[in-house]
């Protein structure tokens, strides 16, 4: 019994003298390393950063860049308003209907989405004459009813613009058919 505990004695006091050894090598290693190091670089003071408009605009997140965007947006329509200039507007789906039917069903989808966006401002607006509401979540809401009546109003306005271009497309057929036939060459 007592040569075990002699044993385990000097097995530990191996380890521990052996570690001390370890760490005594690699704190020696590093002084003598450490005046190479700073003889290789060269004193340099820090210099504070200066922070510029591109970088603030890393800085931001996506539902910040949308808010600018949509005030920017707000600002350019009150300025066009102000100056009596007709409202732009722009482009069904990135492009106009060619037929009659392809304008048929971009006014369905329209009007489905029209639908839809109606509903979620009924809701939000429930939401948002909750009395039990407020504070950020009030303000959270108010935005919602804001952003999402603009969508509603410009779904609606894209609507009206393919109701006109589908009935101009329904013309142009008419009044090419009324027109005199053009007899074919004759060779």
């Amino acid at each position: 019994m007592k040569t075990k505990q002699f044993f385990r004695v000097i097995v530990t006091a191996a380890v521990v003298s052996g570690a001390s050894l370890t760490a005594t090598a690699q704190q020696q290693a590093s002084q003598a390393s450490a005046p190479q190091k700073q003889e290789a670089k060269p004193a340099t003071a820090k210099t504070a950063k200066v922070w510029s408009d591109d970088d603030l605009s890393s800085l931001r997140s996506p539902s910040d860049n949308y808010r600018i965007e949509q005030a920017r947006e707000k600002e350019a329509q009150k300025a066009a308003a102000q100056q009596g200039a007709p409202m732009p507007t722009a482009a069904v789906d990135g492009s106009k209907p060619k037929t009659v039917q392809q304008a048929d069903g971009m006014i369905a989808d329209k009007q489905r989405t029209f639908a839809s966006e109606q509903e979620y401002l009924q809701r939000v607006k429930k939401q948002a004459n909750d009395p039990s509401v407020s504070g950020l979540e009030k303000e959270r809401l108010e935005w919602r009813l804001e952003s999402h009546t603009a969508t509603a109003q410009h779904l609606a306005s894209e609507i009206k613009q393919l109701q006109a271009d589908r009935d101009a497309l329904a013309k142009k057929p008419a009044a090419s058919s009324n027109a005199p036939a053009t007899p074919p060459p004759s060779q």
